[in-house]
């Protein structure tokens, strides 16, 4: 308690939005069916344990690879484009993000190429309208966190069944990693 105190007591000093997502439920079929909580996202210091505090970035999903098949983890990202039909069809122009499906993520916010990508399936209304780039292109390369499990999507290591997120604009992805990198995700 006293930990979730002081996380919200840094948002409110930070001027940070404070996020309540309840398990973003809406009336599509396949919501969740976990059971709703509250989470206090603060921009973290750190990356590389894969939690709210320290997630995971785009290069660290990918080198660990299969070792998070099934895993819920956080991530921190850019939002670089979107791929309609597959990751033939991506694009990272904001011009062409026209169906909110999915979201593109990489390291790099300036990146223009699918390899090092991880792509979000943005499978209900409320998800499609809070972080699809069709619906928030001022968020084309900023920074957001979010929370979904990795699994195959779109023919390579993907993210589904995104829970939680908040987007941080002008925001950079911390360089920082967690001392305990090696130990906390070699070592599951």
């Amino acid at each position: 308690m006293k930990r979730l105190i002081a996380l919200f007591m840094v948002g409110i000093c930070c001027g940070c939005e404070q996020l309540n997502i309840s398990d973003i439920e809406d009336n599509d079929k396949g919501t969740t069916g976990k059971e709703k909580e509250n989470i206090n996202i603060i921009f973290p210091g750190v990356t590389g344990r894969g939690t709210v505090e320290a997630p995971y970035t785009t290069t660290q999903v990918l080198q660990l690879g299969g070792t998070l098949l099934d895993r819920d983890v956080w991530i921190i990202s850019y939002a670089v484009g979107e791929a309609y039909s597959g990751m033939k069809n991506a694009t990272f122009d904001i011009e062409e993000c026209t169906h909110g499906s999915n979201i593109l993520l990489s390291d790099d916010s300036l990146c223009t190429s699918p390899t090092n990508i991880l792509p979000v399936e943005l499978n209900k209304t409320a998800l499609k309208t809070a972080i699809g780039l069709n619906y928030n292109p001022l968020y084309h390369r900023q920074c957001i966190v979010l929370q979904g499990t990795i699994t195959a999507y779109l023919g390579q290591l993907g993210v589904r069944t995104v829970t939680h997120h908040m987007w941080f604009p002008n925001h950079s992805i911390p360089k920082n990693i967690s001392k305990d990198w090696e130990k906390d995700n070699y070592e599951f």
